[in-house]
């Protein structure tokens, strides 16, 4: 697969070192995942206007799965 939402998508994955989570998601991400019936399994934290390695612009960020 290629494509610009698999390469943010592979860029989160490894964003998710610096943030020091399990997983991550935009925030524009989990929004439209919920209006179509997506339920997260926790408490969301928002973390707002993240640099991401490799992104051109500022990302809002959703913390699906802290830290260990």
């Amino acid at each position: 697969m290629i494509g610009d939402t698999v390469n943010l998508a592979a860029k989160l994955e490894k964003h998710t070192k610096v943030e020091r989570v399990q997983a991550l998601a935009t925030h524009n991400a989990l929004t439209l995942a919920e209006q179509q019936g997506y339920v997260a399994p926790a408490a969301k934290e928002l973390r707002p206007g993240r640099e991401v390695v490799g992104v051109e612009h500022l990302v809002d960020l959703v913390v699906l799965a802290p830290g260990r």
